[in-house]
């Protein structure tokens, strides 16, 4: 962001001005133009996930996206009172309802949260936990699951604002 990071931000710093923004209908269907565009023609033919079925044929009601960063992130501990990753997705998977599978990705290049030493005891423990190696094999696997799940889990990860993108809950 031009202006800097969080309360200095393009958002934050014209807050006022963004929310006194009329969206008429012309602008709104301008708006779904752009963005049916983009995910039907740009996004959408390049999605290596697009025959996956994470809803595992009807076991998962939902499906929610969890975008792991890495621990002692300044943009994370500013906004969260986890020690790590590790306790963050422990939080979210012992509060949310067993029914909606959980896709769980970390952000490539950093200290992992899920490791060989504890994946299988997060398989276990959780029943709904999707945690899949092919996941690695993208930079930003992300982005391509966002058009696969019902929402999206986050603190502080740019995904969170990408979900807009797609009109689903963060």
């Amino acid at each position: 962001d031009a202006f800097g990071m969080f309360g200095e931000n393009f958002i934050s710093r014209f807050e006022k001005e963004l929310r006194d923004l009329k969206l008429t209908k012309q602008k709104s269907s301008h708006i779904n133009k752009l963005r049916s565009e983009y995910l039907t023609n740009v996004f959408s033919p390049y999605n290596p996930f697009a025959d996956y079925d994470f809803k595992d044929n009807g076991r998962f009601s939902h499906t929610v996206l969890l975008p792991l960063q890495f621990s002692n992130y300044f943009g994370f501990d500013a906004h969260a009172e986890f020690a790590s990753q590790f306790d963050f997705l422990t939080h979210v998977m012992e509060n949310i309802d067993p029914s909606i599978g959980v896709i769980v990705t970390e952000h490539s290049n950093w200290e992992r949260a899920i490791t060989s030493h504890n994946v299988e005891y997060l398989k276990r423990r959780y029943p709904n936990i999707i945690i899949n190696p092919v996941f690695e094999q993208y930079n930003n696997a992300s982005q391509f699951l966002l058009q696969k799940v019902d929402g999206v889990v986050s603190v502080s990860s740019s995904v969170g604002l990408q979900t807009l993108l797609w009109d689903k809950p963060v």
